[in-house]
């Protein structure tokens, strides 16, 4: 294994790393050498990918294709390759897990990821339309979404109310999503 010098040791543990690289990102001055500097180009590196993951997260978690482009629009690192490396890593996971619903909402978002980065839009040819709901379990969240809006409504449609736990329930794993078949089926005992 390469040890670094006990000097740059002392630097990194006696100094705020990521506070220096938000100081060297504003073009603030700061004295450091060179091991030091490639130090805070790794550190940078490390921020960026992890800001790359939670922003990745968001918009697999997205409801609907605009709510997807207007994430994909507010984060310029996906237009880099890195977003979609990352996606299709997480594709290769769930396929080698045997989860077929999860690895085909990744490869869907992949597809829309793509898309983005070639200068697409919302709505292309072939492409998604902006109230379009995402992922095979797409049509299951906008349910378990109007459900809980619904929730405290008392001037709610019973019938309304009726229909989409009944849908709901019927798109459930039951044995993947116990808490949630639970949650609907309580309602559906309600309704």
């Amino acid at each position: 294994p390469v040890m670094a010098p006990p000097a740059l040791l002392h630097e990194v543990v006696s100094r705020d790393a990521v506070a220096d690289v938000r100081r060297l990102d504003q073009g603030e001055p700061i004295e450091i050498d060179d091991r030091y500097r490639m130090f805070l180009g790794y550190v940078r590196r490390y921020l960026e990918m992890a800001g790359l993951e939670n922003a990745l997260e968001l918009f697999v978690k997205a409801y609907t294709w605009d709510d997807a482009w207007t994430l994909l629009q507010g984060h310029p690192e996906f237009a880099t390759g890195a977003g979609e490396q990352m996606l299709a890593d997480e594709i290769e996971v769930a396929q080698e897990r045997g989860d077929a619903p999860a690895a085909a909402l990744l490869q869907e978002h992949l597809t829309a990821l793509a898309r983005f980065r070639r200068g697409g839009a919302v709505g292309e040819p072939g492409g998604p339309t902006g109230s379009t709901p995402l992922g095979p379990q797409s049509e299951l969240r906008m349910a378990v979404r109007e459900l809980h809006a619904l929730r405290d409504d008392p001037g709610r449609d019973p019938q309304r109310w009726l229909a989409l736990h009944e849908r709901a329930l019927a798109l459930v794993d039951r044995e993947r999503d116990s808490q949630l078949w639970t949650w609907l089926a309580a309602g559906l005992a309600q309704a």
